[in-house]
């Protein structure tokens, strides 16, 4: 089977949600649309753009024309029409799409040209049957991404079928860019000349509402620098490819757009040194697929990996994909561990039960390929395993950092816990750690137990006026927090001069739906592995590309393992991809900017494992603003 990548095969016994069989059409009623013929069909049960236009050979934009009303998307039963795709009569009577066919202009790359048809590189290479990534001004390429024998066995046929008025037309272009170019020096194609100085250039794709002014100021330089790099540019629209000159000035801001995940694209140059190695990567994880009805996080995150993989494509990926069902079988582990096809895989994504991860940790260790954990939190394989990469700050050290943190945040503060004898301390094992760490600092703080309206006035006639108090909750339950904030926003209101703040915990996200706006008046810090910024671009993005490929929306569950799976992927895999012979040092040096896990890891000992010790500290200020600190 073919995943949904270019250059990236999936060999599974598998796949979750998308069929990737051939389809008949021949069955689907007819009708014409503005002169089209189209089928007519309704949108099935997870149905997104990429499986429909896989099985009628389209576009998502051929869709969108004859269907305006998707453009946001499709739904489950709508009715659409589907425009029949053109085809031809190939030699000996056999079926050929008609290519799509480009002409060279000057100032593009094959880089640029992929990007334009949303084709890979490669892919165009071997269209055209390329030895290398030179192209001449004028050169007719063919961008179809159809790559059926007929079409490129035909290739050179198409070519020199061309009317000879375009051949005649693309020769008058080559001589005459030939003669203008023999009057001074070649320019590399990512490289420019300004004020007589050589600049390297980089890949821009143009936003929506974006002028050539906003984005000269968004990279320090100036309208007339990005025109002289792009000569051919007449107007400035959604998804037009810039080439932004590297200044000094610019430079400077590059590293934070490339943080932010802006679309900063890697030069095609680099992309190549990629492609030199074939990735293996073996998904192993317990779909339960034979338990009718069975909702998975393993199956979201599986989506989120996929689409991981398809976002790196564009940098050279070319991998094989084994994805197996261990159905929480321990035995299938087995079986699937002695599959020969095993021995050459790069990286596992693995199970979250203890026996799993000791059964795939050893095989990882015996033919020294890296297991990635990003479940459980509690299993302590890594602890004694080389190969092991721990997705997820560990228990044993998640609250342990967390404690420090806050003892070193409040240290010009007054520290308050509130215990509730009347509830649950789900937290006081954690609370005592802070308590212990603050008698060894030699910080002094006040614990109250709260039952009547008796402790909550003892507690407010201790508060000091002018003074900067934190109130440390000992419960991540909904009461908890309930009563923790109504306590917080008496002394609060009662004591003007006081400023207060409210310490909570990773539960505690899954409140704020109800509880928003008291913790941005509380200027309430909570600790956590995982935390989505809903209005930064790279989580906009993610939710759009999600919806396009699968067709609704991603899983609620929190942390969302859709999310998981494509953090992950990204930067692992990207790992590998980039630095093969160095991914360790890549991975204990290169920090991540990713959607809603970081990474930052840690060998914690000689003969243990990659460690991910990235915690968040998240505040909801009163100025209606959301800080996402990562604490190492």
């Amino acid at each position: 089977m073919k995943l949904l990548l270019s250059k990236i095969s999936v060999i599974a016994i598998f796949l979750l949600f998308i069929s990737f069989n051939s389809y008949s059409t021949e069955n689907y009623k007819k009708t014409t649309i503005n002169g089209t013929e189209c089928y007519v069909y309704y949108v099935q049960p997870g149905e997104g753009f990429y499986s429909i236009s896989k099985k009628f050979a389209t576009t998502r934009d051929d869709v969108v024309k004859f269907n305006p009303e998707t453009k946001k998307g499709l739904n489950k039963g709508q009715k659409i029409y589907i425009p029949i795709s053109s085809e031809t009569e190939g030699a000996g009577g056999k079926t050929v799409k008609e290519p799509i066919k480009h002409i060279v202009q000057k100032g593009e790359s094959l880089y640029s040209i992929s990007k334009q048809y949303n084709i890979s590189i490669n892919e165009l290479k071997e269209l055209n049957k390329l030895n290398s990534n030179s192209i001449k001004v004028g050169q007719l390429l063919i961008v179809g991404d159809s790559k059926s024998k007929e079409i490129e066995a035909s290739a050179n046929k198409i070519e020199e079928t061309t009317n000879k008025e375009e051949e005649t037309k693309q020769e008058d272009i080559v001589k005459s860019e030939s003669k203008a170019e023999e009057q001074k020096y070649t320019i590399p194609d990512d490289k420019v000349v300004i004020d007589g100085v050589t600049y390297n250039t980089e890949k821009y794709v143009v936003k929506r509402r974006e002028t050539l002014y906003s984005i000269s100021q968004k990279f320090n330089t100036t309208v007339d620098a990005i025109i002289a790099c792009n000569p051919n540019l007449k107007s400035l629209m959604k998804d037009d490819i810039l080439n932004i000159p590297m200044t000094r000035e610019v430079l400077n801001v590059v590293d934070e757009y490339e943080a932010e995940n802006k679309h900063i694209i890697i030069n095609e140059h680099e992309s190549n040194d990629a492609t030199s190695k074939e990735l293996n990567i073996a998904v192993i994880l317990p779909f339960k697929l034979e338990i009718s009805g069975c909702q998975s996080p393993y199956a979201d995150y599986y989506k989120g990996l996929l689409l991981a993989l398809d976002s790196l494509k564009n940098n050279g990926l070319n991998a094989n994909v084994y994805t197996f069902d261990t159905n929480g079988n321990t035995e299938t582990i087995n079986e699937i561990l002695q599959k020969p096809e095993m021995k050459d895989i790069d990286i596992i994504f693995g199970s979250d039960k203890n026996e799993d991860i000791k059964l795939l940790g050893d095989f990882a260790r015996g033919n020294k390929i890296y297991l990635v954990n990003s479940f459980s939190v509690k299993n302590r394989e890594y602890e004694n395993n080389p190969y092991i990469i721990q997705g997820h700050i560990p228990s044993s050290i998640f609250f342990s950092a967390a404690s420090k943190h806050l003892i070193e945040a409040t240290a010009y503060k007054e520290v308050i816990f509130l215990i509730d004898n009347q509830e649950s301390n789900d937290k006081q094992e954690f609370v005592n750690a802070i308590c212990t760490g603050l008698k060894l600092s030699g910080k002094e703080y006040k614990r109250f137990s709260f039952n009547d309206i008796t402790d909550y006035e003892v507690l407010n006639s201790s508060i000091a006026d002018n003074s900067d108090i934190v109130l440390v909750a000992s419960s991540s339950s909904k009461i908890g927090v309930a009563k923790t904030c109504a306590i917080a926003t008496r002394i609060k209101e009662s004591n003007p001069t006081v400023n207060v703040s409210v310490f909570g915990y990773p539960e505690w996200q899954t409140y704020i739906k109800d509880y928003l706006d008291t913790f941005h008046s509380l200027n309430t810090t909570i600790f956590t592995r995982f935390y989505i910024q809903p209005t930064k671009a790279n989580w906009k993005d993610f939710n759009k590309n999600f919806r396009y490929w699968y067709g609704e929306e991603k899983s609620s569950i929190l942390p969302s393992p859709n999310v998981l799976g494509f953090d992950t992927g990204i930067y692992l895999i990207n790992g590998l991809l980039r630095h093969n012979n160095n991914f360790e040092q890549y991975l204990e040096t290169i920090e991540s900017q990713s959607i809603q896990t970081d990474f930052s890891f840690n060998r914690i000992s000689d003969v243990g494992g990659l460690v991910n010790t990235n915690l968040y500290f998240v505040t909801f200020t009163p100025e209606y603003k959301i800080v996402k600190e990562k604490v190492k």
